[in-house]
């Protein structure tokens, strides 16, 4: 990725409304601070809301949303934007969409999905309210002319370590089929001689009935920080992927991979169309095989062309979502 320091966005006033997922926004906002724009930035949901059990537990979320609302309103009432950058929108009430379109009249509105339209419920109804359209998703494009191709991107990635400890590493959230495939995974490993480390996370409602079942192996009731997170996927020699079936696009996951110089073993069956897709690399399997290969697992993987790398960085990201604005 090129570390270069870089002013071109010098002056650009941005309002950026995240989804708070992990701290990639964070990068995104402390990216564009480097390269000189002025940031105002806000997640969809009101902290107190960030969870279901807080939801649930809470009195009043509606009023509670209503004020968080009212914040970003008045952010946009105290000065004029010239870029206003939505991670999903979905979380956001359609009113107040549009009362921030009526503020800001001469803004211009961005939506990034990273995530496919089919799991976006009430998405339509909020697209006509912007001005440009990305997605992550290479299919959700194909179909949807408005809408441009733009993958996720990776940030600078620490020093891999020189004598990973871990075969197959795979974390990421319980839903659907997830928890049957990881047990299917890791058996598997274990009757090739290969270590895994799995780490599922969940509710606590979920994580409680599974731990009263005796179920609960490797699944926990909060997130894996993200700098831990980092540190097992640099120890790892491959990264385990299994996105969400109604998901075409390619994860987070699956992009920082490709950061890390790492195999993958992936569900998702539109890899092979992208440009660092390389079977020495990335090996794409069907449930419920598992994919695992002890030559394909512990052989080094094929050098990616850094020009392609570059197109997966961050810097490529802000380029193809941010500056193309005109002021």
């Amino acid at each position: 990725m090129n570390a270069t320091p870089r002013r071109d966005l010098a002056g650009r006033s941005i309002l950026l409304i995240g989804i708070g997922f992990y701290d990639y926004e964070h990068s995104i906002a402390a990216r564009l601070r480097e390269r000189g724009a002025e940031l105002v930035v806000f997640q969809d949901q009101p902290a107190e809301l960030q969870s279901g059990l807080r939801r649930w537990l809470h009195r009043d979320p509606g009023a509670l949303l209503a004020r968080h609302e009212a914040s970003i309103l008045n952010a946009a009432r105290a000065r004029p934007f010239d870029q206003v950058l939505i991670i999903k929108a979905v979380g956001l009430r359609l009113p107040f969409l549009e009362a921030l379109r009526e503020l800001l009249p001469r803004s211009e509105f961005i939506l990034y999905q990273w995530d496919s339209l089919a799991r976006l419920h009430g998405i339509e109804e909020r697209l006509p309210l912007f001005d440009r359209i990305l997605t992550f998703d290479r299919k959700d494009a194909l179909a949807r002319p408005e809408m441009a191709f733009r993958p996720l991107f990776f940030r600078e990635m620490p020093q891999a370590s020189e004598s990973p400890d871990i075969d197959v590493a795979f974390v990421g959230w319980l839903h659907s089929d997830r928890l049957e495939s990881a047990r299917r995974m890791q058996a598997e490993a274990r009757t090739l001689g290969l270590s895994t480390f799995v780490y599922l996370y969940t509710g606590w409602l979920t994580w409680l009935k599974l731990a009263l079942r005796g179920k609960a192996k490797d699944v926990h009731p909060r997130t894996l920080a993200y700098p831990d997170l980092l540190a097992i996927n640099m120890r790892s020699r491959c990264i385990y992927d299994l996105p969400h079936a109604l998901q075409s696009g390619l994860t987070m996951r699956t992009v920082e991979t490709l950061g890390m110089r790492k195999k993958l073993i992936t569900t998702a069956q539109d890899v092979t169309n992208y440009d660092f897709y390389c079977a020495d690399n990335v090996r794409v399997v069907r449930l419920p095989e598992t994919g695992l290969d002890r030559d394909f697992v512990r052989s080094a993987p094929t050098p990616v062309d850094p020009a392609v790398l570059h197109r997966y960085s961050l810097d490529a990201w802000i380029d193809d979502v941010v500056a193309p604005h005109a002021g």
